[in-house]
């Protein structure tokens, strides 16, 4: 009798347990008002003037950002940044690959400048770090991610119990998503999408997928003065418990300063978070020639197969960025071509496919904004467009 007592007490409890669980996860999305529309009048696009920067210095694999200013390259391949002015010409370089306070392991995954003066660089061995101010450019403190979501003691122990009971609340089910250099400092702390594919918890396999899309976060928030790990916030959308499609469910964020802006991959949405990291509603308008009746996969091996032809075949909503007035939202239609969409507040003001699909918004230094083209390497040279936009 007693156990039978203590049987149905247990399973009351974990059926409470459940449902307040996927209640909350649920809320999240609920009752949401979307914002905005398409706006009455279009802007227009007015391309203003081509820089032409030489490549040489560089392996010809990275990015461009804009920082105080001026115009970086971030190289892939060599630990180097190398910064420009809005001419073109060349002022610095620095960083290099070693040990020391100013080198690095690994080339950065991403790199910016806090509100501090001190900039924030990551790499892909999950490696972050504050580095001072221009021009001493030093480590001031450095973390690696897989290590500092570990306890000091009984590590072995920790990692065996997570393997077979994983937690979706637990810092270390998670690492840096290389898929997107999405950093950015928001509140007093850097954001940045994490991914999980634990064995027994991951968005490929069918048999625990249902699982992970109602509970895997997507963004982890650290604090800048001591990069400590302070929150996991953002799961996904109800469009990914519908059916399994991981080869479309990258998250991408911006930010304003005010607020914060999260978007998915198979949804046209794009919902803003408040200070409090509260979804307070979304927009977003949808391309019609993105097709998002996606096919499902069942396992790891069949999804990264199908990777690149669903991606092509089908097509999907890509970065989102902020940059002066305006956010920013890039598309991919099927066959590849790209589009962009940008909105002023919540209101849809321009859609339309690029002449140039290499063509990525990189900033905003006043009055232009610019974006970069990918490197000719006919005549090994990066094209910057800067460019006005009239409302």
């Amino acid at each position: 009798m007693k156990r039978s007592v203590f049987i149905l007490l247990y399973l009351m409890l974990f059926c409470v347990t459940s449902c307040i669980h996927k209640t909350n996860v649920k809320e999240e999305y609920e009752n949401l008002e979307k914002l905005g529309g398409v706006a009455n009048e279009e802007c227009n696009i007015i391309y203003v003037d081509t820089l032409k920067i030489n490549s040489s210095e560089t392996s010809l694999k990275g990015y461009w950002l804009i920082m105080d200013n001026k115009l970086c390259f971030a190289d892939e391949y060599i630990v180097k940044v190398i910064m420009y002015d809005t001419l073109g010409n060349k002022l610095s370089s620095f960083f290099s690959r070693g040990r020391g306070p100013r080198e690095f392991l690994s080339p950065p995954l991403s790199f910016f400048q806090l509100e501090n003066g001190n900039y924030f660089y990551s790499d892909r061995n999950q490696f972050l770090s504050i580095v001072s101010t221009y021009p001493e450019f030093e480590k001031l403190t450095e973390i690696n991610l897989l290590r500092a979501v570990l306890p000091l003691r009984n590590t072995e122990n920790y990692i065996n119990n997570l393997l077979k009971n994983p937690d979706p609340e637990d810092y270390a089910m998670y690492e840096i998503c290389l898929q997107s250099r999405d950093f950015m400092e928001y509140q007093g702390s850097v954001l940045f999408p994490v991914s999980t594919d634990h064995i027994k918890y991951n968005g490929y396999e069918r048999a625990f997928s249902r699982n992970f899309y109602r509970g895997a976060y997507n963004i982890m928030s650290i604090d800048t003065s001591n990069l400590s790990i302070n929150r996991l916030f953002c799961r996904y959308p109800n469009v990914y418990e519908s059916k399994n499609i991981p080869n479309f469910k990258n998250c991408h964020l911006a930010t304003d300063g005010k607020f914060l802006y999260v978007a998915f991959e198979a949804s046209p949405n794009i919902y803003i978070y408040d200070e409090n990291y509260k979804i307070i509603g979304y927009f977003g308008e949808i391309v019609r020639s993105i097709n998002t009746e996606y096919p499902e996969t069942f396992t790891y091996e069949q999804s990264r197969k199908l990777y690149k032809t669903h991606r092509k075949e089908y097509g999907y909503y890509s970065y989102v960025s902020h940059y002066g007035e305006f956010l920013f939202r890039e598309y991919i239609v099927p066959g590849g071509a790209k589009g962009i969409q940008i909105y002023d507040g919540h209101n849809l003001v321009c859609s339309q496919l690029l002449k140039d699909s290499d063509f990525t918004v990189i900033g905003y230094i006043y009055p232009y904004y610019y974006a970069v083209m990918d490197c000719n390497l006919d005549n090994e040279e990066y094209s910057i467009v800067k460019f006005l936009i009239e409302k």
